[in-house]
């Protein structure tokens, strides 16, 4: 009788990371979705930059409904400094991030693995972010969905891709162990960017990254237009584009020279041609935010090295 062949699979295990601060009523609706994942080998770390103890009183609400959950509250600020500490503790497996106003499906984790498994040599994956159910004429819910799976090497598209809220890294994979840059994204001196940016160094020290359609994560974080939250974020992303770019710049990499010149010649035009036509001028703020960005970048020096900036901490925009 020829030998049984052991048909195990063996499922890499994976570290789910939320970053939250102040919004307990939205992570319970994602803790939830997570109590019902269809996938064995997982833990969950949750980052608490929070100003009261509301979220801490949910969390021990969920401690017998999860996989083995760590806690981990810190009064330091920034989206990307949570991340960090995720890639900190990070063993030899997957980390899987996912912001607190998103919810996921059974098959979300099952999805990530795949997708690694099916590029070997991929450190970064991206899936696509829905967003949930509401009226676009009262709000605007960032969303990117994935219509093409894709794997990136070699040189940098242009265009953004993907989104921190369905972001999957493979620290063991990377020769480089990058970390986040810490004055990009939520809380930081310039509100977003931080997963363009963290991508764009990855694939410029010669890594590759997927984006694919096979991982969903939905999305519930209205900006409400009439209040002025969407207009807001909006300025936010050009302001730290502008930094992001620049840093780029003065870091050697003649790609983003390519970029800010196309984006203030895009701009630049439908200024021109709204003037022309005797339209109201749309995207002068915006323009406006990226060239302040641009020249922002010259606030803080840069680390050539590790393409991040250094030396000063991270201050925080109010309002």
């Amino acid at each position: 009788m020829a030998p049984q062949q052991d048909t195990t699979i063996v499922l890499p295990d994976i570290l789910v990371v939320i970053p939250t601060r102040n919004r307990p009523a939205d992570l319970a609706r994602c803790l939830e979705s997570l109590t019902i994942l269809a996938y064995r080998s997982w833990e969950l770390l949750i980052v608490d930059q929070s100003d009261d103890d509301a979220t801490q009183w949910l969390i021990e609400m969920y401690w017998d409904r999860l996989p083995p959950l760590t806690y981990h509250r810190t009064p330091e600020r920034g989206l990307c400094r949570a991340r960090n500490v995720a890639l900190e503790r990070a063993g030899t497996g997957i980390v899987a991030y996912i912001d607190d106003d998103c919810t996921v499906e059974p098959q979300w984790l099952a999805a990530v693995a795949a997708a690694f498994d099916r590029y070997p040599s991929a450190t970064l994956v991206f899936g696509s972010l829905h967003a949930a159910p509401h009226d676009p004429q009262q709000v605007f819910v960032p969303a990117m969905a994935v219509v093409q799976e894709l794997e990136i090497a070699g040189s940098f598209p242009r265009e953004d891709f993907g989104m921190g809220a369905s972001m999957y890294v493979w620290p063991a994979r990377s020769a480089h162990r990058h970390r986040f840059d810490v004055h990009l994204g939520a809380g930081a001196r310039w509100p977003a960017a931080d997963e363009r940016d963290y991508a764009c160094r990855l694939v410029l020290s010669g890594e590759s990254l997927v984006l694919t359609p096979t991982i969903h994560v939905q999305h519930y974080g209205a900006r409400s237009r009439a209040q002025g939250a969407a207009g807001k974020l909006f300025r936010g992303y050009m302001l730290a584009d502008g930094a992001m770019d620049m840093k780029m710049i003065r870091c050697g990499d003649i790609a983003s020279v390519w970029r800010a010149l196309t984006l203030i010649r895009i701009y630049t035009a439908s200024l021109l041609s709204a003037l022309a036509t005797g339209r109201r001028p749309l995207g002068l703020g915006r323009l406006a935010m990226y060239v302040r960005g641009l020249a922002e970048s010259f606030l803080l020096p840069v680390d050539r090295s590790q393409r991040r900036y250094r030396g000063i901490k991270p201050v925080a925009r109010r309002g």
